[in-house]
């Protein structure tokens, strides 16, 4: 059970986003059959309180996180193996009823993990007995992160066109901040 109250300020701005969005992502990419979530964002007299980039969810993130690493430190698995356990895969179905029919991956990712989680783990208590004073931790934590507006409209245009000179024209507004957008949507553009 997640419940959430978002504190969006005196306007809504991106409060209500938040608040539907956190509920949607709280239960990570894992199998979670018994679930239920619900997000509010109430209305203060603070400043205005909105969203950049992660709307909530690398909160609700290190929530879920935090609470697969005291389960399974409760059933006595390790954090990694009890990840891999419950990760969603090809066929699953999200808390939202969305069927994921191919490209989950996260399995392979966490398998993948494997021998470098066991010799970090080894490294960590090796170092934690030779020291007194100073010691190490070894952590795993898995995120999905979905796109777009959840449950609102997200309009976005692309305009092609040819300039006076027989130039081709590409108008867009995404922003590249590195996540390469330039290039796919330009892609896109020349594959259509």
């Amino acid at each position: 059970v997640f419940a959430g109250d978002f504190n969006t300020g005196a306007y809504a701005s991106w409060g209500p986003t938040v608040a539907n969005r956190v509920p949607v992502h709280a239960s990570g990419p894992y199998a979670t059959p018994n679930y239920r979530a619900v997000g509010r964002a109430i209305h203060t007299n603070g400043p205005i309180s909105g969203a950049f980039r992660g709307f909530g969810v690398p909160q609700a993130t290190i929530m879920q996180e935090t609470l697969y690493d005291q389960l399974a430190e409760k059933l006595g698995l390790d954090r990694l193996d009890f990840r891999l356990k419950n990760c969603l895969r090809n066929g699953s179905e999200t808390v939202t009823g969305q069927r994921l029919e191919s490209g989950v991956g996260i399995a392979e990712c966490l398998d993948a993990l494997r021998p470098h989680w066991r010799r970090a783990l080894v490294d960590a208590n090796a170092f934690n007995s030779a020291s007194e004073t100073r010691k190490r931790g070894v952590g795993v934590a898995s995120c999905w992160y979905g796109c777009g507006n959840t449950s609102l409209p997200n309009p976005s245009t692309i305009r092609v066109g040819i300039s006076a000179e027989g130039d081709v024209v590409l108008h867009q507004g995404a922003v590249d901040i590195g996540q390469g957008s330039n290039t796919v949507i330009a892609q896109i553009c020349a594959d259509a």
